[in-house]
């Protein structure tokens, strides 16, 4: 074999491993998928003839380590529900509806805690009742009630869940509109 087929293997075999992760409907723990590669990546360097199962690994180790890193990054569970304080920045050009106004903060902190393990770095806001629509880059404080990103499928309907996942919106929820403080004029690059 020359070195062009050997990559083709290889970035064929490094697919199939992103493949297969993807078709999971749930991911697997780290301790299970640590056992299964290692048992399998023994086999194949025992036999000459299973080593581009090697790259097979490597694309199930990626693809799993990419979206744990992701996830991690959604809401806690207990923090679900609960009246927080958030502080950030306006990401987006806020959407004005009829009654609401729909905008993404970027995390400065929430309920004292920066962004991190379980607590977002960006999250989807919905505004009732507002005295005054937030502009992008505006620096806001203001109290939310907050869930993780998922929603009912519709098989034949808009995949909004996986639309915030590649975003990488870890939470959505609402804003109690009389308890918002914009907080100064400066501008922030996001």
């Amino acid at each position: 074999m020359d070195w062009d087929e050997i990559m083709a293997i290889a970035g064929l075999a490094m697919l199939v491993g992103v493949l297969v992760v993807l078709g999971l409907s749930t991911l697997p723990s780290g301790q299970v998928l640590m056992l299964v590669v290692l048992a399998l990546a023994v086999l194949a360097c025992l036999w000459r003839q299973t080593r581009p199962l090697i790259f097979l690994f490597i694309g199930i180790g990626w693809c799993w380590w990419s979206a744990q890193g992701l996830l991690a990054l959604r809401l806690a569970p207990e923090l679900e529900g609960r009246s927080l304080q958030a502080t950030g920045w306006v990401a987006s050009i806020p959407q004005e509806h009829p009654d609401n106004t729909s905008f993404e903060l970027v995390m400065q902190q929430l309920d004292g805690r920066s962004p991190g393990h379980r607590i977002p770095k960006c999250m989807r806001l919905t505004w009732s009742k507002y005295s005054r629509v937030p502009a992008p880059s505006e620096h806001w404080r203001l109290d939310v009630r907050l869930k993780q990103p998922r929603v009912y499928m519709n098989p034949s309907g808009y995949d909004y869940e996986g639309w915030l996942f590649r975003h990488g919106i870890g939470a959505t929820g609402y804003g109690i509109h009389d308890q918002a403080e914009r907080l100064d004029d400066a501008l922030r690059l996001l």
